[in-house]
């Protein structure tokens, strides 16, 4: 596989075929966060105002909150998982969406469930797609209010509104109104503070294969196509194109990451890319016959739809 590298090491370490965009000294990976619930909770609330972290009981009610909602939704397709199996078979369909945790509520809306590389479940991302497998269109006039915050901190009384599909700002409260087909998080359907700091997408395989290839993309749904059709790498997903940072990267360190942006954020992850590397000890690969693809195609597209393309191509599916 031919990719551009942001290698942090010597470039005769590249491999055949590869192109040497840029070199940058070999740095220490940074060493990992504290594995604790409750140190993860005074990571993510230090710095909010002056607002106290969540207690040991209160992290680990939560925690176990997200649990039961997990077992009570794991397992259904939801209008994703069926359209994905319009492209792949469905036992494959179904066994990675239980691999990454995947559900749908009653009303067909798909919840991607982020799990810690330490197997705590934190979240749960809800989206409504189509029977085409694209997000579903905003045409639901019903509204309701819930209080709550992007973040998981403590929650204060505020007349802002913020919609539910603005990515995660570090520290801030609002009064979220909640549409069926907009994105929202199981913290604030049920009226709760999110109190640990989001992982990424999948982070909870990781190390499962420890010599699978590491494949990072933008949305939860590219990583569950992609893992379909390449099932012999470990993809992740950052959840938005803003939320590639040192942060959520940090867990991994010291490995080697095959990057895959979307059409409109090749430019701005390839930076990042350069910029984060060296301080986490992470080896950033951009494989280039998929930048030239995704760069001829939709200003939105992603390998998602490259996928789904090709699959249906071959099945003469329209």
């Amino acid at each position: 596989m031919n990719t551009t590298s942001y290698n942090h090491s010597h470039p005769s370490d590249a491999g055949a075929g590869e192109t040497q965009a840029q070199a940058i000294p070999q740095a220490q990976a940074t060493p990992q966060a504290q594995a604790t619930p409750q140190a993860q909770a005074n990571r993510t609330r230090t710095g909010g105002g002056g607002r106290q972290p969540a207690s040991a009981a209160e992290v680990l009610d939560y925690l176990r909150h997200m649990e039961q909602r997990m077992v009570q939704t794991v397992g259904e397709p939801g209008a994703l998982g069926r359209w994905t199996e319009t492209l792949f078979p469905r036992e494959h369909v179904r066994y990675v969406w239980a691999l990454y945790r995947v559900g749908a509520l009653a009303d067909g809306r798909t919840v991607f469930f982020y799990t810690s590389r330490h197997d705590h479940t934190v979240d749960g991302k809800v989206m409504a797609y189509g029977p085409d497998g694209h997000r579903a269109k905003d045409d639901n006039s019903e509204q309701r209010s819930v209080n709550s915050v992007v973040s998981g901190q403590r929650s204060v009384n505020s007349e802002k509104i913020i919609p539910l599909d603005a990515e995660h700002s570090s520290d801030h409260c609002s009064l979220f109104t909640v549409h069926s087909s907009r994105v929202t998080w199981l913290h604030a359907l049920d009226r709760m503070e999110r109190p640990l700091p989001l992982p990424l997408f999948g982070e909870h395989l990781a190390d499962a294969l420890p010599f699978a290839p590491l494949c990072l993309v933008e949305s939860e749904k590219t990583a569950l196509v992609a893992k379909l059709w390449r099932p012999d790498c470990t993809w992740l997903a950052t959840g938005g194109k803003s939320l590639l940072t040192a942060e959520r990267l940090r867990v991994l360190g010291g490995r080697t990451l095959l990057v895959w942006p979307d059409a409109d954020a090749v430019g701005e992850w390839m930076d990042k890319a350069a910029l984060l590397g060296p301080d986490l000890g992470i080896r950033f690969r951009f494989p280039t016959a998929y930048l030239a693809r995704i760069r001829e195609g939709p200003p939105k597209g992603d390998l998602a739809d490259l996928i789904a393309a090709e699959k249906n191509k071959t099945t003469g599916n329209p």
